[in-house]
């Protein structure tokens, strides 16, 4: 398993903080479902933003720099389990990705 992929799984501060200087981003769900004007709002800019996404909504996107998949990361308290999904990278997450590869 690489480094990111297990601070993805983990989800802790220094991690996150570690995959956001190596080009990482993270997002609120509806960048998911919202156009290339809202995608900057929807960013999540650093890792206490991130964890208290978790902890109110439950999950968040996860865009990785150079590929065209993005994982959404979801938490369920009543089941006390996490679970990573991962889709194909929508070009609006790609345009706000500033630091993010070219998608061929």
């Amino acid at each position: 398993m690489p480094a990111w992929e297990k601070r993805i799984t983990t989800m802790t501060l220094k991690g996150i903080e570690q995959n956001m200087a190596l080009g990482v981003h993270y997002f609120r769900q509806e960048a998911l479902e919202s156009g290339p004007e809202e995608i900057g709002v929807l960013r999540l800019d650093d890792g206490v933003e991130v964890l208290e996404e978790i902890s109110n909504r439950g999950r968040v996107v996860i865009a990785l720099p150079g590929e065209r998949r993005v994982a959404v990361y979801a938490v369920d308290p009543a089941a006390g389990g996490r679970e990573i999904a991962w889709y194909e990278r929508t070009e609006a997450l790609v345009a706000a990705s500033p630091v993010a590869a070219p998608v061929s």
